[in-house]
C-alpha cells in the first residue's frame, strides 16, 4: 500500500486520471440507478399537464411502462390521492386502458370522484347532445350507486344547473334520494316544465315537508299541466 501511494506522489497526473475515472464511474453508476425514478417522475408530471396532447402522449406512455413494470404501477396506483383533477382523471384513464380500475379492491370513493370529474369536464361543441347523454348515463350510474359522498353531492351540483334538461331531470330523482332540498328548491323553479315537474314528483316521492309550501304554490300558479299534476300528487 506504501508503494501505491509513493508511486502517486511522484506521478500526481495519474492520481488526477485515477480520480477522475472513478469519478466518472461513480456518476455513471449514479446515473443508471437514477433514471427510472426521474423517469417516472417527469412522465407522471406530464400526467396532469395542462396541453392535451401532452396529456395523451403520456398516458400513453404510462400505460406502456405500467404494463411491464410493477413498480411503476404501484407508484401510478399511489397518485390516486392526488388533489390535481386533470392528473388523476389521466391516471385513471391510464388505469381503465390496462383494466384495472373498476377492480373490487377499488375504494368506491375514487369511482365517485372520478364520476364527478368527468361530469365536470364532459363537454363538446361539436357533438353537444352526445356529450349530455354521457353526462346523464354517468349519472345514473352514480344514482344506482345508492352511494353518498362529497364526489356524490359535487356530481349533484353539477348537474342541477347542466344546460341539458335530461341531465337536470336526473339530478332531480338524486336530489330526492339524498334528501337534498335546496337542490330541489332550485330545480322546482327551473325554466323547463319537464324539469320542474320531475323535481315536484321526486320531492312528494321522497316526503320533503320542507318543500310543501313550494309545491302548493306550484299547484295554485303554475300553467302548466304536467307541473300541475305532479303538485298534485306530491
Amino acid at each position: 500500500m506504501g508503494l501505491v501511494i509513493r508511486y502517486f506522489r511522484k506521478h500526481p497526473w495519474q492520481r488526477r486520471m485515477v480520480t477522475a475515472t472513478l469519478a466518472l464511474v461513480v456518476g455513471a453508476g449514479a446515473g443508471v440507478l437514477g433514471y427510472p425514478h426521474v423517469r417516472d417522475w417527469l412522465l407522471i408530471r406530464d400526467l396532469a399537464d395542462e396541453n392535451g396532447e401532452v396529456r395523451v402522449q403520456a398516458i400513453a406512455r404510462a400505460a406502456a411502462l405500467a404494463e411491464r413494470s410493477p413498480r411503476f404501477y404501484r407508484r401510478l396506483e399511489s397518485k390516486l390521492t392526488t388533489e390535481n383533477d386533470t392528473q388523476f382523471a389521466a391516471i385513471v384513464t391510464v388505469l381503465r386502458d390496462l383494466g384495472r380500475f373498476q377492480i373490487p379492491t377499488r375504494d368506491p370513493l375514487l369511482i365517485d370522484r372520478m364520476r364527478a370529474v368527468e361530469i365536470a369536464h364532459t363537454r363538446s361543441a361539436t357533438d353537444p347532445q352526445g356529450a349530455s347523454a354521457t353526462r346523464g348515463m354517468i349519472l345514473t350510474r352514480v344514482l344506482l350507486s345508492e352511494r353518498d359522498n362529497r364526489y356524490v353531492r359535487k356530481a349533484l351540483a353539477e348537474s342541477a344547473v347542466d344546460e341539458a334538461g335530461g341531465v337536470r331531470r336526473t339530478a332531480g330523482v338524486l336530489a330526492g334520494r339524498l334528501g337534498d332540498d335546496r337542490t330541489l328548491r332550485a330545480l322546482l323553479g327551473d325554466a323547463d316544465p319537464s324539469v320542474a315537474a320531475g323535481a315536484v314528483f321526486c320531492a312528494g316521492l321522497a316526503g320533503r315537508g320542507e318543500l310543501l309550501s313550494d309545491i302548493s304554490t306550484l299547484f295554485d300558479t303554475s300553467p302548466d299541466i304536467g307541473v300541475v299534476s305532479s303538485a298534485a300528487y306530491a
